[in-house]
């Protein structure tokens, strides 16, 4: 990631206990509070193609690029679903892929993804099949914004 200069890049590791920073990156131990706050700050995300990391960057609307994780179906099934929404994958963080990486940093294309709130009706059919003593109730407590 040094040969990247035009970028500043926060790596958090699972191998580093002490934070340090080398030339334009910052490396320290995984943070939860840390991550966030460069997650929401930065520009971009260049991550593992596991589910959380990729699907929150998108939800944020943050450029992507994502390598899966070599020998893990999950994540190679999770790349190749998220290439089909214009997302760069590349294989590995090697000089082979350098052109891709310059290229996805260089651009300010973002995925654009709408993930709609469907927990009311979804509530409303379990309810509706699986608890009709309650169907009378439900509309009028989600309505006025009740727990149920």
């Amino acid at each position: 990631l040094s040969k990247f200069k035009e970028a500043k890049w926060h790596v958090f590791s699972k191998h580093n206990k002490e934070p340090f920073v080398s030339d334009n990156m910052t490396i320290q131990k995984i943070d939860n509070e840390a991550f966030i706050r460069s997650m929401a700050s930065g520009k971009g995300v260049l991550c593992g193609a596991g589910f959380e990391g990729p699907a929150e960057a998108l939800y944020l609307g943050k450029k992507l690029m994502v390598i899966p994780m070599l020998q893990q179906y999950e994540q190679q099934c999770n790349a190749a679903a998220i290439a089909t929404l214009g997302v760069p994958v590349i294989k590995q963080l090697s000089k082979a892929y350098h052109n891709d990486i310059r290229a996805w940093l260089n651009s300010d294309n973002k995925v654009s993804v709408n993930y709609p709130d469907h927990l009311a009706s979804v509530v409303l059919k379990i309810m509706h099949e699986h608890a009709p003593e309650y169907r009378q109730d439900v509309p009028q407590a989600m309505a006025a914004g009740n727990e149920l």
